[in-house]
């Protein structure tokens, strides 16, 4: 019987040991660090302990997070060549999380593909109408191509959403 009872006890303590427990996962908190090193301006720091296999290892509800903020801080701390591929992955997994979205494109519109980056800011504006940041990647990328009136329509959208924005 104690045999019995040591061996359903050992069963309890192996199951809940086991439930939340996964090899080398990183907590919640670990984005929350990212956030501060983020806002802090050491893109390197946030770089180093997300980049690598690290992102998959996150909860689930903070991984998109977690993307975004490894895809900015390398922009600042590499290149923006070297975010690309991160922000591709990340849109691939995440096709509606709009920040993700503006960030590919706004990168991609930087270095010159206004035509890539134009598919991205279409659907931006297809989950959100009055997104202000798409608009206004499309105004330039509209402007920049010659088509004044669309462009003119896009940067009166801007201006409707973010009118009190002195830049």
């Amino acid at each position: 019987m104690k045999a019995r009872g040591a061996l359903l006890a050992a069963l309890i303590f192996l199951s809940a040991g086991c439930v939340g427990f996964r090899p080398g996962a990183l907590g919640a908190d670990a984005v929350g660090k990212a956030r501060l090193d983020f806002a802090a301006g050491r893109f390197a720091v946030v770089v180093s302990g997300l980049g690598g296999e690290r992102i998959p290892l996150l909860p689930r509800r903070v991984r998109a997070e977690a993307y975004f903020l490894l895809g900015r801080s390398t922009e600042h701390a590499e290149s923006l060549v070297a975010a690309l591929p991160i922000y591709q992955f990340a849109v691939g997994l995440y096709p509606k999380n709009l920040a993700l979205l503006t960030a590919l494109a706004d990168l991609l519109h930087r270095v010159g593909l206004g035509d890539r980056a134009r598919p991205h800011y279409e659907r931006v504006l297809a989950i959100h109408p009055n997104n202000a940041a798409a608009h206004l990647g499309l105004a330039e990328i509209d402007r920049a191509q010659g088509f004044l009136a669309r462009s003119q329509a896009h940067f009166d959208a801007v201006l409707e959403e973010w009118g009190d924005n002195p830049a």
